[in-house]
């Protein structure tokens, strides 16, 4: 099934002839020694993490902030950020196929994300495949040519940094085996990549660039700095040459943001708001209070007192701390052949990051190459909000505590069943992110989704708009509706080889199970070949 570099890394998953690069003898005997040093920390922040949930799930949950970790003093900033990385008012993302990462490098963004996390299948042969195109990324060589229509695409000389999401500490890979256990995906994503690329990004006069995903408390923080610290010293690189984005999308690590920024403060230059994960996390804390419900997906905006009260502390603490805050992901996608479709999807997101502007972010994502100029464009007209950081005053936890404006409807829990059992079928056949009913679904808003649908069928006080609740039957009757939906829309043999079936299965498994599983990827990684 594959290669051997020692006695003690094993890998469990096929090679061909272009993977041998990947997986070369040197780079398996650096995954192995980053593997073997940090396993077990990673194993203990996941126990931490199932520790905090119990409390959570007791209702003991408190706003104060945690005093574990770094105690930092009233006045420090972070080092200087590279002058590089000073602008980022529109950055795209995306998963790291070669098309995708092609049209957002030379699209006019200052940066483009290569999403491992939340926007790629974690299959092995995508995950390789991924390696290989970051290389040419980074080379200046990837190109790539649509088999069904012929269309060539090149990278252009292009400003747009490349900028790389390694999968979130809870995913393993079950084809990388250390000692005999499977290595965190985060590991061998990051030791890769900075294996292969790091002196060339040096070379070029730029680093090499992550974004840390779902960080929940300062002692997953301390994990990657000492992380960083031993690649950075195995590869006898400065320590100027990684450099790290952090996505605020937890709610215990918005409390601890001051610390977690600390332990960071050699390598962080932004914060991140992704508000999907944030969500599903801020949910997860507080869905024991009767008041903390979920409504339909299509509510949860950035008028949300609980949002713009995140995206307030956020700003703040960046902005004080010498690090840029920058917002997050509108799903809205261009509709084509569709002009009132398509007018209503760009002012959404218009609107989007207008008030991402008005909470004083200093930039934002898109979902599409053609949304960069619209972003673009409000940054250009609204460049000032350092007004906004005069007379610190932290908001009140308690704001960020605020309940969900909003309602359950039908329609919005048939929504979210029909968009969950898209995802995960898209997901299974290789493809992480999908655009459905013109808005792009990547892990953490079909996670939104199936929160949810899990609360109707759990929570007593999470009624249906004018009254009735979603019990089981009500549940079966509506996957099936959906199901039959979903099948005359694809069709019946693009139905069958989509996996709808078996996604549709997986989601009623979660759905129905007395505990909510922490993320869709553990579950969907097991049923994928």
């Amino acid at each position: 099934m594959g290669t051997t570099a020692s006695q003690s890394i094993e890998i469990r998953g096929a090679l061909g002839p272009a993977d041998e690069a990947v997986l070369a003898p040197a780079a398996q005997r650096f995954l192995a020694d980053l593997v073997r040093q940090f396993r077990p920390r990673v194993r203990d922040a996941l126990a931490a993490r199932g520790e905090f949930q119990q409390v959570c799930d007791r209702g003991e949950f408190s706003p104060a902030p945690n005093d574990s970790g770094d105690q930092p003093g009233a006045d420090w900033v972070v080092e200087p950020v590279p002058d590089l990385l000073r602008s980022r008012t529109v950055e795209l993302t995306g998963p790291a196929d070669r098309k995708t990462l092609i049209n957002g490098l030379n699209a006019q963004a200052n940066c483009f994300m290569a999403d491992l996390d939340n926007a790629m299948t974690a299959s092995w042969p995508a995950l390789l495949q991924a390696q290989r195109n970051l290389a040419d990324a980074v080379a200046g060589t990837l190109d790539y040519q649509c088999d069904r229509t012929g269309k060539r695409y090149q990278m252009h000389s292009s400003a747009c940094i490349l900028m790389v999401r390694p999968r979130s500490w809870h995913m393993w890979e079950k084809h990388v085996y250390v000692d005999g256990e499977a290595a965190p995906g985060a590991l061998v994503d990051f030791g890769l990549f900075v294996w292969h690329n790091l002196g060339r990004l040096q070379q070029a006069g730029r680093g090499a660039y992550f974004y840390l995903p779902k960080i929940s408390a300062v002692a997953e923080a301390e994990l990657w700095r000492d992380v960083i610290a031993w690649a950075l010293r195995e590869l006898k690189s400065p320590e100027s040459a990684i450099k790290v984005t952090v996505l605020t999308e937890s709610l215990p690590a918005v409390l601890q943001l001051d610390e977690i920024l600390h332990a960071l403060r050699k390598h962080v230059v932004a914060v991140n708001c992704g508000r999907w994960d944030y969500i599903l996390s801020a949910w997860k804390c507080l869905r024991h209070r009767p008041d903390w419900m979920l409504p339909d997906r299509q509510q949860l905006d950035l008028n949300q007192p609980f949002l713009r009260a995140w995206m307030t502390r956020v700003r703040q603490i960046a902005h004080r701390r010498g690090v840029l805050a920058l917002g997050g992901m509108c799903p809205e996608l261009p509709v084509k052949n569709d002009a009132e479709a398509n007018a209503a999807a760009f002012a959404a997101v218009r609107q989007d990051k207008l008030l991402e502007r008005a909470c004083g972010l200093d930039g934002g994502w898109v979902a599409h190459p053609d949304l960069a100029p619209l972003a673009a464009e409000i940054s250009a007209a609204d460049p000032a909000t350092a007004a906004t950081d005069s007379g610190w005053t932290d908001p009140d936890l308690a704001d960020l505590l605020t309940a969900p404006v909003g309602t359950i409807s039908e329609a919005g829990v048939r929504h979210g069943i029909s968009v969950v059992v898209q995802y995960l079928a898209s997901w299974l056949s290789g493809r992480g992110c999908v655009p459905l009913y013109n808005c792009m679904e990547d892990a953490a808003t079909a996670d939104v989704c199936r929160a949810q649908v899990w609360q109707c069928l759990h929570v007593p006080g999470a009624l249906l708009e004018g009254g009735g609740r979603v019990d089981q039957a009500l549940f079966a009757e509506m996957l099936d509706e959906e199901l039959a939906n979903i099948e005359a829309e694809v069709g019946a043999p693009n139905f069958v080889a989509g996996r709808y079936a078996q996604a549709a299965k997986l989601f009623s498994s979660l759905c129905l199970a007395p505990e909510f599983a922490e993320f869709l990827g553990p579950a969907a990684y097991e049923l994928l070949d």
